[in-house]
């Protein structure tokens, strides 16, 4: 597996490159965005890491001219900020997954193993279907309809848009990132759990029927199931 990895602190990249290739990657290091925008194409690699501050280009920057170029390969973002506007920022830039600095080679492992099982388990895009039965419930996603029990829930457009996205991918995780970047693009100030918000919500709706829950799966995001 091939590693583009974007880092202008000179340690910490010597650590993480000698560390990835002792399992097995081959990595390219870059201490600059624009340089992992020039090297993407001729190196063409199977995930990228990008740093966020680094001189020349950002790693929003690069992660959008990036993205522009490629709409599949795995991008992992890497800051010291926390801040919800700024891992925001970096899902929508395309970010496939966030890591916060500073982080040891054992996590990082553990996320791009999370990335592979999640390219090797991704279900192939279904017909578009309004109309699904989640265990005793009925969900009308053209109407943002939730029947069940004897009762009537009328959602608003993103908790329908939300429950459509899960219904369609029954069984298999969503990504939380993915939900952040298609449902809340167009708004600058939101916080990331703003989505946690809205499945609470949605869990709530559906807590009459035990057989369906709403899984977080920790560090990818949230899959529908009915046991």
């Amino acid at each position: 597996m091939k590693i583009l990895y974007a880092e202008d602190e000179p340690y910490l990249a010597f650590v993480i490159k000698d560390g990835l290739e002792a399992q097995g990657f081959e990595v390219l290091h870059v201490v600059t965005g624009k340089e992992a925008v020039d090297q993407f194409t001729v190196f063409q690699p199977d995930l990228l890491l990008l740093d966020y501050a680094m001189p020349e280009m950002d790693g929003i920057e690069a992660c959008r001219k990036i993205r522009a170029k490629d709409k599949q390969v795995p991008i992992i973002f890497a800051s010291a900020h926390s801040l919800g506007d700024t891992i925001t920022e970096a899902y929508r830039a395309g970010s496939t997954d966030y890591i916060k600095k500073p982080f040891g080679l054992r996590e990082l492992l553990l996320h791009i193993e999370n990335i592979v099982y999640r390219q090797q388990t991704q279900r192939p895009e279904i017909p578009e279907q309004k109309i699904f039965q989640i265990g005793q419930y009925t969900f009308n996603a053209g109407k943002n309809e939730l029947h069940g029990f004897g009762e009537c829930i009328y959602l608003n457009r993103k908790e329908s848009a939300l429950l459509k996205e899960l219904c369609n991918h029954l069984d298999y995780i969503v990504e939380r990132g993915a939900l952040l970047e298609k449902y809340w693009e167009d708004s600058r100030s939101i916080y990331t759990r703003s989505l946690d918000t809205y499945i609470a919500k949605l869990r709530s709706y559906l807590k009459k029927d035990p057989a369906v829950l709403i899984i977080t799966v920790k560090g990818l995001g949230y899959k529908l199931t009915v046991q």
